[in-house]
């Protein structure tokens, strides 16, 4: 990752990588713990990235696969990236989520904001 800084001054997350390809943001998160203490710096790397490209984002992909366990901060952080994406009338992608997550997100009524392309679990 570069030593670049988010849109509010700061630098970016260690818990997450991103790359751009085109109008598509590719979240990796890079730790198993999304709660507290992870969430400020994840949401100000993602904001940042999402007003970067603007209008032109068409799709923003979070990749799951490294998450163990996601607090209700880490939730919200994950809808409120989902919205901010949706404003520019992007599509968002949860990949490699684990069953526990999915399950999450059916309990919390938030699985239908999302597409889960290539995931068992996307019914």
């Amino acid at each position: 990752m570069s030593s670049q800084t988010t849109s509010d001054g700061t630098m970016p997350s260690p818990h997450v990588e991103v790359s751009r390809k085109g109008s598509v943001i590719k979240v990796r998160f890079t730790s198993s713990t999304i709660g507290q203490r992870e969430v400020p710096g994840i949401s100000s790397t993602i904001i940042a990235e999402i007003d970067k490209l603007g209008q032109r984002l068409s799709r923003l992909v979070l990749d799951m696969t490294e998450v163990e366990f996601l607090s209700s901060l880490g939730l919200g952080m994950i809808i409120d990236a989902r919205n901010r994406a949706h404003s520019q009338e992007a599509v968002t992608e949860l990949i490699n989520a684990s069953t526990q997550l999915m399950e999450l997100f059916q309990l919390v009524k938030v699985k239908s904001l999302f597409t889960f392309p290539g995931s068992p679990h996307s019914q």
